[in-house]
């Protein structure tokens, strides 16, 4: 039986046909530069050149633009660039509209989570191994973590195995600390199973990207954890925990020659205190105040003058757990052992902003220290536990401590990293 003829759509059809057949249209057939039309003559010989398809176009770097296009696309940006001066009243009411409604929306979920420690048995608390002999770092760290019932109670009652998006939940991070967690707090008579958990995290921390060329900074991890958490969880589940340790700012730095003022928003989940230079008071509130009320300078872009002028940054909203980063590194990398006088209950209040109706004071729940040079050292850990009691973990050892030696510089080591909770009340 004979195959049907294509039909005069079909792709079969223009391919079966004799290119140099007198049926093919004009537009295909070949022209020599005798029968060249008019309207072509007047194209520059290398554009000739460029559309002859046996010849190459000359080849442009990735993302290199011609001059004709460069200048095309310097005008558009032009246009589309707004500042603070030249973006229109609307904007900028929408602008802070949609942060307003963001700070009310986290208020509303940070509710959500329980500060319960009922889960939380004292007698669980305990130590891990140093499995590689430089991840201190990273044991004092998940110790002070693994105090913060918000954090614990987020892990065990949202972080699910239905959330999870890998293959193994070995090899997702979130999954890994959830089962740390349950380990850590249920496994009292199973000492050996928080060790075990402990080991498959290093894995999945090696994994997921996490180099080491000797030891690391417990900062640098935490921002590490938070970064693949929000990565495998819906953001309906990591914006629980996300409400919970992330600040929301706004910064302003008026200019005194033209008085514009400019406007900045933004976040932070731990805050940076720097040490140097060092003031004449050891008052920590002194150093954070200083962070957050400083002379900087500032090139207006209204008047473009340039002069140091007052930076006045303020918190819209403050985490209920709150962590502190003490840079101990002076201008030549060298370790400031300065001891900070920390009170009991820490007062923000100067530092946010006057509609800010959360209560702005903070009691201490954990103190990662460190011992040695900026080059390495030690880290430790101090965390009050649930029965009020303070303890001190260095690797797989536990013993009785207090706030007084967690704060205050004890057998060489001086605080880097601290949390704090929300005093309600």
């Amino acid at each position: 039986m004979s195959s049907p003829s294509p039909s005069p759509r079909s792709p079969k059809r223009s391919h079966s046909e004799d290119w140099e057949s007198p049926a093919r249209a004009a537009k295909h057939q070949k022209l020599d530069d005798g029968k060249l039309p008019e309207k072509f003559k007047g194209i520059k010989e290398e554009a000739v050149v460029a559309l002859d398809p046996l010849t190459p176009p000359p080849k442009r770097k990735f993302g290199e633009l011609t001059h004709g296009e460069d200048n095309d696309y310097g005008e558009r940006t032009k246009l589309l660039k707004l500042d603070d001066t030249t973006e229109d009243e609307m904007t900028r009411r929408f602008k802070v509209a949609n942060w307003a409604g963001m700070i009310k929306r986290r208020k509303e979920t940070a509710r959500k989570l329980s500060d319960d420690q009922s889960r939380m048995p004292p007698a669980s608390q305990r130590g891990m191994p140093n499995i590689t002999g430089v991840l201190c770092y990273r044991i004092a760290l998940l110790q002070a973590l693994l105090h913060i019932p918000l954090l614990v109670n987020w892990l065990l009652d949202f972080v699910l195995p239905e959330h999870c998006v890998s293959d193994s939940s070995d090899e997702c991070f979130a999954c890994v600390f959830r089962k740390l967690a349950q380990a850590y707090w249920g496994g009292s008579g199973r000492p050996n199973q928080a060790s075990a958990v402990f080991r498959t995290m290093h894995n999945t921390i090696k994994r997921l990207g996490w180099t080491e060329s000797g030891q690391a900074d417990p900062d640098e991890q935490l921002l590490f954890f938070f970064k693949k958490i929000q990565a495998e969880l819906p953001s309906s589940i990591y914006s629980l925990v996300e409400s919970v340790f992330v600040s929301y700012w706004r910064q302003t730095i008026k200019c005194g020659s033209c008085d514009t003022t400019s406007l900045t928003i933004g976040q932070e989940t731990k805050h940076t205190i720097c040490l140097a230079p060092r003031l004449p008071s050891t008052d920590i509130q002194q150093y954070i105040r200083r962070v957050y009320r400083e002379i900087v300078p500032y090139k207006c872009e209204n008047c473009h003058i340039t002069k140091p002028r007052p930076k006045v940054r303020v918190f819209d909203l403050t985490s209920d757990i709150l962590c502190l980063q003490l840079s101990r590194c002076d201008a030549f990398g060298r370790k400031i052992n300065l001891n900070l006088d920390v009170p009991r209950v820490l007062d923000i209040g100067n530092i946010t902003n006057q509609a800010n109706e959360d209560d702005a004071k903070y009691e201490t729940v954990a103190v990662v220290q460190h011992k040695g040079s900026s080059m390495g050292g030690h880290y430790i850990c101090s965390t009050i536990g649930p029965d009020g009691k303070w303890k001190l973990f260095d690797d797989e050892m536990v013993n009785n401590s207090s706030w007084n030696s967690a704060v205050n510089p004890n057998r060489g080591f001086t605080p880097v990293l601290l949390f704090f909770r929300r005093v309600h009340g």
